[in-house]
């Protein structure tokens, strides 16, 4: 199994989620650091666009009611996040606090990935 990213969103998919999302995110100033990432207004940002597709990585981007078992209960009051699936199971690579220290800014999100991604990696050479 090739080790696969995911960010997991503060917020359910589909079109009741969304609307959920929008009035949450409106009127009681809560919202998701990832989605503020990921997304302009409407659509998601060009350079983020830009990102997963050039990225060594295989990036999904899901929403809480879209997780299997697994990954839910592994990211249970964790999201948003974002995490790394390999062959051993989930590890976190962002918390929340770390998405929202990126300042809605993907050139910050790709840094504070890339710097979690290779302390991952020397953690697990160093197995």
């Amino acid at each position: 199994m090739k080790p696969r990213i995911y960010g997991i969103y503060h917020a359910n998919g589909g079109l009741i989620g969304k609307l959920v999302y929008s009035f949450r995110k409106m009127f009681s100033r809560k919202h998701c650091f990832l989605c503020d990432i990921t997304h302009g207004r409407l659509w998601k940002k060009d350079q983020w666009v830009q990102f997963v597709h050039l990225s060594n990585w295989p990036i999904e981007l899901i929403h809480l009611n879209e997780q299997i078992e697994e990954m839910r209960v592994f990211t249970d009051d964790r999201t948003p996040c974002v995490i790394l699936e390999t062959e051993e199971g989930y590890r976190e690579l962002l918390d929340s606090r770390a998405l929202e220290r990126c300042e809605s800014d993907v050139s910050d999100f790709i840094e504070v990935l890339e710097h979690s991604l290779r302390f991952i990696r020397l953690n697990i050479k160093g197995s």
